[in-house]
Formats: structure tokens, sequence, C-alpha cells
């Protein structure tokens, strides 16, 4: 009897991680979705904010992260949020909410497939 309670439990967690790699591939294939869409939205006075945007995956949380900034782009903020003499852009607010159904698309096309 334990045997077999041990070979259903281990069954349930290689499933479970199964799940959990195709949402991360899920994940993945959203940086195909949001990258171009915040580029396209992106000003591009010098280039730099726009050259800094990326995306990242963390697939311990089963988390993704579009991002700006970084050495090349240390204003990615001010474009981002706003200063007390320029509006905010929101770049990556509006490519989020514009692409949003395409990316649970692909999270979805990619949990459907075959374990």
């Amino acid at each position: 009897m334990k045997v077999e309670v041990k070979q259903v439990m281990s069954r349930e967690k290689e499933a479970l991680e199964a799940i959990r790699k195709k949402f991360a591939q899920g994940l993945h294939d959203c940086e195909n979705i949001i990258l171009p869409a915040a580029k396209a939205i992106a000003p591009e006075r010098s280039g730099r904010y726009k050259r800094s945007l990326g995306y990242a995956v963390d697939e311990t949380k089963l988390e993704g992260a579009l991002y700006s900034g970084g050495k090349t782009a240390l204003h990615a903020h001010l474009v981002e949020f706003g200063t007390h003499k320029m509006p905010p852009f929101g770049t990556m607010r509006k490519a989020a909410e514009q692409s949003r159904p395409a990316m649970g698309e692909a999270i979805a096309r990619r949990c459907k497939e075959q374990v």
C-alpha cells in the first residue's frame, strides 16, 4: 500500500513539474509579443531608452517582467513615470495592456500542449 502511494505522489509531482515547465515556456513566448509592442510605443529621441527595453522570466516564481534602464539608459524611470517638467510616457504600462490578451493566449496554448 505504501509503495502505491509513493508512486502516485511521484507521478503527481512529475505532472506538476511538467505543467510548471509549460507555463514557463509560455512566459518565454510572451517576450515575442510584449517586447516588440513596447519598442513600437517607446519614444526615440536618442534611442537609448528604446534599446534598454528588455524582458526576463523568473522560472522559479513563474513571473515575466518587462524592464528598462541599466547603464545605457539611466533616465528610463524618468521617461516611464515623468518629472515635474515632463508628463509620464508609460511605455511599459501601455505595452502590457495592449498585449495582455495575446500573452494570455500564448500561455494557454503552451499549457494545452501534450505533456
